[in-house]
C-alpha cells in the first residue's frame, strides 16, 4: 500500500491546526495559572479564618474559665457569710445568757469578740478590695 504525500494546502492546514492547538495550550496554561492563583488566595483566606476561629475559641475558653473561677469565689464567699451568720447566732445566745445572768464580764467578753470579728472582716475586705481610681 502506498500513502500519498500531503500536498501544500494540506500541510498548511495541518500547520494551522497545530498553531491553533498550541495557542489553546498557552491559553489553557494561562487559565490554569490563574486558577492556581485563585485557589492559593482562597487557601490563604481559609487559613486566616481558621486562625481567627482558634483565637475566638481560645477567648471563649478563657471566658468560660473565668466564669467558673468567679462562681468558685462566690461559693466561698457565701460559705463564709453562712459561717458568720451561725457565729452571730451563737454570740446572740451567749449575749442573751450574759444579760439574763447580769454578768458584766461575760457581756464585755462578747463585745470584745464582736469587735475582733468585725476588725478581721474589715481587714479581709480591705485586703481584697482594689483601690478606687483617682477622680479627675
Amino acid at each position: 500500500m502506498h500513502w500519498p504525500w500531503p500536498d501544500q494546502a494540506s500541510l498548511q492546514s495541518i500547520e494551522a491546526g497545530l498553531v491553533a492547538v498550541q495557542a489553546q495550550g498557552v491559553s489553557l496554561g494561562a487559565k490554569l495559572n490563574a486558577l492556581h492563583a485563585s485557589i492559593s488566595a482562597l487557601s490563604a483566606k481559609m487559613d486566616a479564618l481558621l486562625a481567627k476561629e482558634e483565637q475566638i475559641m481560645a477567648t471563649l475558653a478563657d471566658i468560660t474559665t473565668a466564669v467558673a473561677n468567679e462562681k468558685t469565689v462566690e461559693d466561698r464567699i457565701v460559705a463564709v457569710l453562712q459561717q458568720q451568720a451561725a457565729q452571730l447566732q451563737d454570740i446572740s445566745a451567749q449575749l442573751a445568757a450574759a444579760i439574763a445572768a447580769n454578768d458584766p464580764a461575760a457581756m464585755q467578753a462578747i463585745v470584745d469578740q464582736l469587735n475582733a470579728d468585725a476588725q478581721t472582716m474589715s481587714d479581709a475586705v480591705d485586703a481584697t478590695t482594689p483601690p478606687a481610681p483617682p477622680t479627675p
